[in-house]
């Protein structure tokens, strides 16, 4: 993901700068303190001394609003390896999905790729989105063959008839409610955790209910679509459903949505399924789909009779 900046009238992003990765994050000044002001004294305790003593240089709390702050900018020749990292402790399952962390932790700000535009503003970005700020080959090819997904000149446009979903996202949405009648869009549910990124028609679809969809991108899916839900103005994180935690506080959802993510959900004893309970708050929901309407193998099969037996 890349950070939003002030750019000029063009929409263009400010030509960016190369720094040293390993200088320091940041530097700040506090323009209200003397940091070598000298301690004021009682005069008769003063009589005699030939020094005087100073006060001690007292640092202001991190983010303090009183300090101003310089981040350094990161390398802009090395920005694909400021991808979120994860070391995994367990028996290194999974662990050739994920990039190793660095022995330092990086705390630089990742510039602007080059020739970045600023998106435009809502609604309009959930219908188009500069194509410059998130293309790459796999997706110009991702594009052909998936009729949701134009490119239009300068533009990657989604038309609102069509969706990766069959009949569209709010259809979509239609027929979950048939099935979990008791769903309430935008109060008894409120955040939701949609696992694998594509358009972010899901997102987009209920944000129109008042809930607020958090994409995760998995890090092992070749398209990388996460920047695509960010430039739509859905919020949007990368990961690895691996042998560790995923980074959110237990309960944090109330929906956890997944379509088509071919994920064994059943391997390694269930331990997604448990990661899955444990993000999820009481009460909440976990929906798997796929459009596919008959089961072509015994390990699909085998899946789904898992997954009923758990949910019991």
């Amino acid at each position: 993901s890349v950070p939003e900046d002030d750019g000029d009238a063009t929409g263009k992003a400010p030509k960016e700068e190369e720094n040293d990765d390993k200088a320091p994050a940041l530097e700040w000044a506090d323009e209200s303190s003397e940091l070598d002001a000298e301690e004021e004294e009682d005069p008769e305790a003063a009589k005699g001394k030939a020094s005087k003593k100073k006060k001690k240089k007292k640092l202001p709390p991190l983010f303090s609003p009183a300090a101003h702050y310089h981040w350094k900018l990161c390398s802009a020749k090395s920005g694909h390896h400021y991808t979120p990292c994860v070391d995994f402790d367990g028996d290194g399952s999974q662990k050739h999905h994920e990039r190793s962390c660095p022995r330092s932790p990086v705390t630089c700000l990742v510039s602007l790729p080059k020739e970045y535009k600023l998106p435009a503003p809502w609604p309009e970005r959930k219908e188009k989105i500069w194509y410059g700020n998130v293309g790459h080959p796999r997706l110009s090819s991702y594009a052909k063959d998936h009729s949701w997904l134009n490119r239009t000149g300068e533009h990657l446009v989604f038309p609102p008839e069509e969706s990766e979903f069959k009949g569209g996202a709010r259809h979509y949405i239609d027929t979950i409610d048939e099935m979990a009648p008791d769903l309430d869009w935008g109060k008894n549910i409120r955040i939701a955790l949609d696992i694998g990124c594509k358009s972010a028609g899901f997102g987009v679809a209920l944000l129109e209910k008042d809930v607020i969809t958090l994409s995760l991108g998995l890090t092992n899916d070749q398209t990388d679509l996460a920047q695509v839900a960010l430039e739509r103005g859905i919020p949007a994180t990368i990961g690895s459903l691996g042998s560790r935690r995923l980074p959110f506080p237990s309960g944090s959802f109330d929906i956890i949505h997944c379509s088509e993510c071919n994920i064994p959900w059943h391997s390694n004893g269930g331990k997604l399924l448990i990661e899955m309970n444990r993000i999820l708050r009481p009460g909440g929901y976990f929906i798997i789909s796929s459009r596919h309407g008959d089961l072509e193998s015994e390990e699909e099969e085998y899946q789904l009779q898992w997954l009923q037996f758990a949910g019991t």
